[in-house]
């Protein structure tokens, strides 16, 4: 019997030059040999805030944000395979900023936003902006899905729900 992980592949990176080196050197070859479908990718943000914590380091930072970002739109299209990047936003707490990134700012009525976590070199990179939010409430977890950008849909929001049998539209409450 075969597993679902049998078609699944990880690779772990401990730093942004490995990532980087992966996306340019040995991603191409993997997507061709494995017949991959769907790269997923956890998270660019993480590596590249430890990294990168110092203003001098901005414009490297920028530049390898690019350069991936391009990489993978080149590898979308070739492979007929989207890249789904995951743990892309940060909070903020002050407010007022989201205006930087247009409206994309998401507001959680908590008194803070979440907006685009590697700034504008990234966000220039994004095709379609999926913002994926999960909280408790009465009758148990609620989980939804909202379209804040994309070329060829209009904003909107569903919710969905993770069940055994995988993930579907959610019943209406």
């Amino acid at each position: 019997a075969r597993s679902l992980l049998d078609n699944v592949l990880i690779e772990r990176v401990q730093n942004a030059d490995e990532l980087y080196d992966i996306v340019h050197k040995r991603l191409g070859g993997i997507m061709r040999e494995r017949g991959v479908r769907l790269v997923v990718i956890d998270s660019i943000a993480g590596l590249l805030r430890s990294e990168f914590n110092k203003r001098a380091d901005t414009v490297r930072r920028a530049r390898m944000l690019q350069d991936m970002g391009q990489a993978m739109k080149m590898y979308s299209e070739a492979f007929d395979a989207p890249f789904v990047v995951v743990n892309q936003v940060t909070a903020n707490m002050a407010g007022g900023s989201a205006a930087r990134y247009g409206d994309d700012g998401v507001d959680l009525g908590r008194g803070f936003e979440h907006v685009p976590a590697m700034g504008l070199s990234w966000q220039e990179c994004v095709t379609s902006s999926i913002f994926l939010s999960r909280r408790e409430m009465a009758g148990g977890m609620h989980r939804s899905a909202r379209l804040l950008f994309s070329p060829l849909a209009p904003r909107g929001e569903c919710a969905f729900e993770i069940t055994s049998a995988g993930v579907s539209a959610a019943a209406p409450t």
